[in-house]
């Protein structure tokens, strides 16, 4: 569901490329974009924990419902911008534990309609292969406790964002491009095509 190879004919290179880059760069999709640790006494430093949160790949099918931060003047309470998570971590055992995203508790948001819930809730953690993705370890003793923000955003602020791991093309004549594109996982590969194609005719 993450890899697609296509041809597109009667093209020039510069389409070529505006597809590439709306692939890449222009398709909105939600990270971590803040993060207030509460209690952190693992081996890493609160700004590589937080580094490593905003890398963490989270389903965007629905990211359109969202509003960027900047668009919130002016606008009701029922509005979606961010999901909130937090996580609060002990290492109670005498082995080192793994701290996942597992661990990650959605924070209810009341605030919204039960419509828009739907939403809010979708906004979840990705796993590879059924596995969740390991955050840190935590040694005896030890813990990590924050509170985290999930906002939409587009790889031209940050990477992070990106919902491509590999966008090229071969060049078969002037106007013929061979294309293959490949998924974070973020979104599948039917719903990263149709974006890009909403965002190609609004240009």
């Amino acid at each position: 569901n993450n890899i697609i190879a296509f041809k597109i004919s009667g093209i020039n290179i510069g389409l070529a490329n505006s597809i590439r880059r709306i692939l890449i760069a222009e398709i909105p999709t939600m990270c971590i974009n803040f993060v207030n640790i509460l209690e952190n006494s693992s081996n890493l430093h609160d700004n590589i924990i937080a580094h490593r949160l905003g890398l963490i790949p989270f389903h965007s099918k629905y990211a359109n419902k969202f509003k960027y931060t900047w668009e919130l003047d002016n606008v009701s309470n029922d509005y979606l911008y961010e999901v909130e998570y937090k996580l609060n971590v002990t290492n109670k055992t005498e082995h080192i534990v793994d701290v996942t995203t597992n661990d990650l508790v959605l924070i209810e948001n009341n605030q919204i309609s039960k419509y828009k819930q739907l939403f809010y809730k979708s906004v979840k953690p990705i796993t590879y292969d059924s596995d969740p993705i390991v955050i840190t370890k935590l040694n005896t003793g030890q813990q990590l406790s924050f509170k985290c923000s999930v906002r939409k955003g587009i790889a031209k602020e940050h990477a992070k964002y990106q919902p491509t791991t590999v966008v090229g093309y071969d060049i078969i004549d002037d106007n013929t491009f061979n294309f293959i594109v490949e998924t974070t996982g973020v979104l599948n590969i039917v719903e990263v095509m149709n974006k890009t194609l909403d965002i190609l005719k609004d240009k």
